[in-house]
């Protein structure tokens, strides 16, 4: 894992390269309190080594990320998690997750956690983010379990890409369903087509997928994205009807009730 620059930061928006002409431009993306960046930080060293993203559903402060997110905070006691929400910290904690596999058809593939976001907030600052100072009001975004994305659906992906020369920022990549297809363990797995020039990167990782409407249908999950061509890349994700903890390892205090099983 790396370390990383932080930086003061303007919003990165990226448009639609060739091939996606006709498509539905992304809006301005979800409100800034849904969608939020989550750091792997020591806590001797105070260092963050890496990130991803998450977002909030429901009420009561639970998100949901991508389980390679947050794994080596929850099995390293000398690590923890920090939610950086509208440019300011609180700490994060693991509620459940999933061992992901990279066999994508074949093995366990539900690389989805949840995690709970404050009321704590970290002793220290982070480049330019410093503790909160006033209790969370997050905004969940709405979960459409029940709509499963279909091939050729446009769809957007929001997360903070990994960009360690530069400030870091939320964005929106939109991309186009490739292939829906169900896991052993019945998982269902999407996977995405985007512009090579304005595709999602690692930070993307736990990042919500939506579609036009807005409506969370998936989340972004593995680790890298997969370059198809010089002009294409795909990512897969996990639909939102597949959401949830179907095997627990807790780190702490865990609510049995934030576990979901489809």
């Amino acid at each position: 894992m790396r370390a990383l620059t932080l930086g003061l930061c303007a919003v990165l928006w990226v448009s639609v390269a060739s091939g996606f002409a006709g498509a539905q431009s992304p809006s301005a993306g979800p409100p800034v309190q849904s969608v939020f960046m989550l750091m792997t930080v020591d806590r001797n060293t105070r260092r963050p080594y890496d990130y991803g993203s998450a977002f909030f559903f429901g009420i009561g402060n639970n998100a949901y990320t991508a389980s390679h997110v947050i794994a080596q905070a929850a099995k390293e006691p000398n690590l923890m998690l920090v939610a950086i929400v509208h440019g300011v910290e609180y700490v994060a904690h693991v509620q459940c997750w999933n061992p992901a596999s990279s066999d994508r058809i074949e093995a366990f593939n539900r690389d989805v956690a949840i995690v709970h976001v404050g009321p704590d907030v970290p002793t220290f600052s982070l480049g330019p983010y410093a503790p909160a100072t006033t209790a969370l009001v997050e905004t969940p975004l709405r979960v459409r379990a029940d709509l499963t994305p279909t091939k050729s659906q446009i769809v957007s992906i929001v997360g903070f890409g990994k960009h360690f020369d530069r400030p870091i920022a939320q964005r929106v990549e939109q991309g186009r369903v490739t292939q829906v297809l169900r896991t052993q363990d019945r998982t269902v797995i999407v996977t995405m087509r985007f512009p090579a020039a304005a595709a999602p990167t690692n930070g993307d990782s736990g990042g919500p997928i939506l579609d036009a409407q807005g409506r969370v249908v998936g989340i972004a999950v593995w680790e890298k994205t997969v370059s198809i061509s010089p002009r294409y890349a795909e990512l897969s994700g996990v639909a939102a009807a597949s959401l949830g903890c179907v095997t627990v390892f807790p780190s702490g205090p865990h609510d049995s009730t934030l576990s979901t099983r489809r």
